[in-house]
């Protein structure tokens, strides 16, 4: 049942290109898109809360600032960057530039955490890079660069959620993290409507793709994983969501007609082969550190 759990949360996660595509192709303001999936996932954890756990209220008021902070820093950023990368680029190169941030983590785990890189997190540093450098072909003009940036500060986004719940949240319980996170991803969102155009925020697509997003990605996409993770364990969980990146890509085949070129088919590979080697790397630190 675990691994199903999680499964289920990757199939939802893995959507969510498709759905922040679909909206765009439907005329939506992508900052309106972001502010109403931020206050419908508010709501669904509030609302759950009250229901089923209050005790999730219930949080150190020392964790606040800190849960706050990964809500804006890593949450809203990335939503944000995501979401303006795919206004540029197809979802399949989004997401495969996306799913370099192994390679921010195992950086910053160096740099700032002063973490031993291990010869398969060298090997898999090499690797993504590479992946990145032939997805992106740097000098072939081809592509939007802001577009590639903003794929990357999302990926750089993500890299900093990871890092920081791991290494400063980890005394808070998972549900509350995801329900906390999201009132700063709410907070975040609420200095959009600065910039959201007149009449835009009210744009039905906006409004309906950002239910959609609430409700599968932020809220049960959330709940199923760390049901699967309670399950499994996070390292067994780890490699099962390395079929995130090419689930992804066969959405966007299947939902959007996108098909991957040469130089994205072997980005793919080295991507997807920098993700595994990562994934083994943690497992037999893991073993070690036991």
């Amino acid at each position: 049942m675990a691994a199903l759990y999680l499964f289920s949360a990757i199939l939802l996660v893995s959507l969510n290109p498709v759905w922040i595509q679909l909206a765009l192709w439907g005329g939506a303001s992508s900052l309106a898109l972001i502010f109403w999936q931020a206050v419908f996932a508010v709501l669904l954890y509030s609302g759950f809360a009250l229901i089923r756990h209050r005790k999730l209220f219930n949080v150190n008021r020392a964790s606040v600032g800190p849960l706050l902070l990964l809500g804006i820093a890593g949450f809203f950023f990335m939503a944000l960057f995501f979401t303006l990368s795919l206004e540029r680029l197809s979802a399949s190169y989004t997401v495969m530039l996306f799913f370099s941030y192994p390679f921010f983590v195992l950086v910053g785990n160096a740099a700032f955490f002063r973490i031993r890189l291990r010869r398969l997190d060298i090997l898999s540093l090499v690797i993504l890079f590479s992946g990145v450098l032939v997805t992106t072909r740097p000098g072939a003009g081809v592509v939007s660069a802001l577009g590639i940036m903003l794929a990357l500060g999302a990926a750089l986004a993500h890299a900093f959620f990871i890092l920081y719940s791991h290494h400063n949240l980890q005394k808070v319980r998972p549900l509350q993290v995801s329900m906390f996170v999201q009132f700063g991803f709410l907070v975040g969102a609420a200095f959009l409507l600065l910039f959201i155009p007149e009449g835009a925020l009210l744009q039905p697509a906006a409004i309906g793709y950002g239910f959609i997003l609430a409700v599968l990605s932020s809220f049960f996409g959330f709940l199923l994983f760390l049901n699967g993770v309670a399950g499994l364990g996070a390292r067994k969980a780890a490699v099962y969501s390395v079929v995130n990146l090419p689930m992804s890509l066969f959405f966007a085949w299947l939902f959007l007609g996108e098909l991957l070129g040469l130089h994205l088919l072997l980005g793919l590979i080295l991507i997807l082969s920098g993700i595994i080697i990562e994934s083994r790397s943690s497992i037999e630190a893991g073993n070690s550190d036991d």
